[in-house]
């Protein structure tokens, strides 16, 4: 089996652990993401947030305004500069991922009984080296920003 086909299987069965834990709350795999973003940095730019979710641009925007609209996030200007906008957890969005937090334990623990700690702690530290080694500047095609859009189209 090639590298791309092993990391996408095992990217639909997390986004599939997720989503079947997420899915009584109405939100979507991308909106947990988004809080659970916000819940460790709130008040982040549309930018910055597409490249810790890993979708492109536009689908962040479509995913925000529907957060909006559904008054889980609120987007508020910058203050130090008034030409950027912020995207904030509203009151309703915290407590949504407050219920929901134990997911992210749940998997690592989940993945901890099947792996075992060190193997554990060895895949996590490849990917993060997969993820490091794609965001040089010589591999544009693989930048995070870029595979949101790969997995969109599954």
């Amino acid at each position: 089996m090639h590298l791309s086909n092993l990391i996408r299987g095992a990217h639909r069965c997390v986004e599939d652990f997720i989503a079947q834990r997420v899915k009584a709350s109405g939100l979507s795999v991308e909106q947990y993401r988004i809080l659970a973003a916000l819940h460790d940095s709130d008040g982040r730019s549309m930018s910055s947030l597409a490249t810790t979710v890993f979708v492109d641009s536009p689908t962040m925007t479509k995913i925000v305004d529907r957060m909006v609209t559904s008054s889980l996030v609120y987007r508020a200007p910058d203050s130090t500069d008034r030409r950027k906008v912020l995207i904030y957890k509203a009151q309703k969005g915290a407590q949504v991922f407050k219920s929901l937090s134990s997911i992210e334990t749940e998997l690592q623990s989940h993945l901890e009984q099947e792996l075992g700690r060190s193997d554990l702690e060895h895949l996590m530290g490849t990917l993060h080296s997969i993820l490091e080694s794609t965001q040089a500047d010589d591999a544009p095609a693989l930048a995070p920003a870029n595979l949101g859009s790969i997995g969109a189209a599954r």
